[in-house]
């Protein structure tokens, strides 16, 4: 499907610098399909059923095992498990805290890519390569240190639920501080207004180029003013050379700075703040363990608290594309907004779920007693 998928798209922009450039979104396609057939191969190697081990039995030496009576169960009691399970305010607290939690995960980094692009102005490729990294690998590190603290220190349920709901809080915490970490604001010159074919109309300077409506922005030679496309900014086509393969324009009737505009965004001043973000993203990825949940419509919520972000939308043959434009302060602050939402309510849940865990008692009880029948039967051959 998306291979075929791929004849339908617009190959017609090569600079990786455009908004509008795609690139080969398949390859990680080809790629992962052909790691997870060759890692799946080995499992053909297994029998169609495994050997029995030892069979331990507590019945005497000639004893006859009872006669066993199958009774066909009512609709109440098959009902029943599902209904202890419903009774239970540890469990249900624990899963409502759960998906409130991979509700914001799994939207956060949906959203992630779109969000660095539009925020660092990083490019396509750039951008979903480090939400992918940081989505994955730490999360991934965050499994084994679970397990090996499990493992090895075997808490009890007060100390295990405790542990549990102050690394959710840290992991809320990076999300606190990636609310400050952001851009200056995106200036253009002109933007054109949504749903209307007008574009840069308070600029007099290009009312006679015939512009195409095609987002191509140039940054201004101040580096900090964005302009919709060279038409608009009024740029004469002989006035475009090429440096180091950059686009530059030197004559642009409606730029007042002396200089040239260059194709792209102007690069932001955002300091540190891109590597810092990445950082407490991994460090939430580690202490975080988000989970699939795909009944969870976490897609449909979050993108449209993103539209509701978007300044400019494209317009082809009438009806309305993707967004062009992002209002960067709005994007940052509502993408995180809405995640610390989910995450604090979650948290609510995990706080109800340790001043409940008093009455958890021998957690392991159930590991205990099957080695503890072990060594007895082993013992008694």
């Amino acid at each position: 499907m998306y291979c075929l998928s791929a004849c339908l798209l617009d190959p017609g922009i090569s600079d990786k610098r455009d908004p509008r450039w795609v690139g080969a979104w398949w390859i990680g396609f080809v790629i992962l399909g052909t790691l997870i057939f060759t890692f799946s191969l080995p499992l053909f190697l297994f029998p169609a059923e495994f050997k029995t081990g030892l069979v331990f039995s507590n019945k005497k030496d000639g004893e006859k095992s009872p006669q066993v009576v199958v009774k066909k169960r009512n609709k109440d009691q098959e009902l029943s498990p599902l209904l202890r399970l419903v009774k239970n305010p540890i469990y249900m607290c624990y899963v409502f805290g759960t998906t409130f939690r991979v509700f914001g995960v799994m939207g956060y980094y949906t959203f992630k890519p779109k969000f660095l692009e539009s925020q660092y102005k990083k490019s396509a490729s750039t951008a979903n390569l480090f939400s992918g990294i940081v989505g994955t690998v730490p999360a991934a590190i965050g499994l084994l240190l679970g397990g090996a603290y499990l493992t090895y220190v075997q808490p009890g349920p007060l100390q295990l639920t405790s542990f549990i709901t102050v690394v959710e809080l840290l992991g809320t915490m990076s999300y606190v501080s990636a609310l400050f970490l952001g851009c200056p604001q995106t200036t253009y010159a002109a933007l054109p207004v949504n749903n209307a074919n007008t574009y840069g109309a308070d600029l007099m300077c290009n009312t006679n180029c015939s512009c195409p409506q095609k987002f191509q922005p140039i940054c201004g030679p101040d580096n900090y003013t964005n302009y919709f496309s060279a038409c608009f900014a009024g740029c004469s086509p002989q006035s475009l050379i090429s440096m180091n393969g950059t686009k530059q324009y030197s004559d642009c009737s409606c730029i007042d700075s002396p200089g040239v505009a260059t194709e792209g965004f102007c690069e932001p001043n955002c300091g540190n703040n891109f590597e810092i973000l990445i950082l407490l993203g991994a460090i939430a990825g580690i202490i975080g363990r988000p989970a699939m949940a795909a009944f969870i419509p976490y897609p449909l919520v979050y993108g449209w608290v993103t539209n509701t972000a978007c300044e400019v939308w494209e317009s082809k043959c009438g009806k309305t594309g993707n967004c062009l434009v992002y209002d960067s302060d709005k994007f940052r602050n509502r993408l995180h907004g809405l995640t610390l939402t989910l995450y604090y309510i979650g948290s609510v849940f995990d706080i109800i779920v340790v001043l409940l865990s008093k009455r958890i008692k021998n957690l392991y009880e159930d590991e205990e007693e099957e080695d503890q029948e072990s060594d007895d039967n082993i013992n008694n051959k």
